[in-house]
């Protein structure tokens, strides 16, 4: 058996305030991001829109708009990738975090009767 393993289930109880802390602060994070993708793509669209307009009307996109669309398409694609790993590290999290808790439960039950704190 492991050192962990051996030591009491009440010694693991500052897990659960921590993940939940972590886990909330992760999703402000992934909220944020979702915020900030929205409005990259917004930007990417008018920027679109725009050279679209002028196209329309006969007139040549500047360079300089066309090298803001290719920075924009960027950026969106970066912070979808973040995003996207974002979501992953919580999805991760909430595993981990599911098993130490049930771990934690086990213990609990396991040594409840052998806990001279609550004799």
């Amino acid at each position: 058996m492991k050192t962990s393993e051996l030591q009491h289930p009440t010694s693991q109880v500052r897990v659960r305030p921590v993940m939940r802390e972590a886990k909330f602060s992760d999703y402000e994070n992934i909220a944020a991001l979702q915020t900030n993708l929205r409005s990259q793509e917004s930007t990417l669209t008018d920027l679109l829109a725009h050279a679209a307009d002028l196209e329309h009307s006969g007139e040549p996109i500047p360079d300089e708009v066309n090298k803001r669309i290719s920075e924009q398409r960027e950026s969106v694609s970066q912070e979808r990738n973040t995003l996207v790993r974002r979501r992953l590290d919580l999805g991760n999290a909430q595993t981990k975090f599911a098993l130490q808790l049930q771990r934690y439960r086990a213990l609990r039950a396991k040594y409840r009767g052998n806990d001279p704190q609550q004799q």
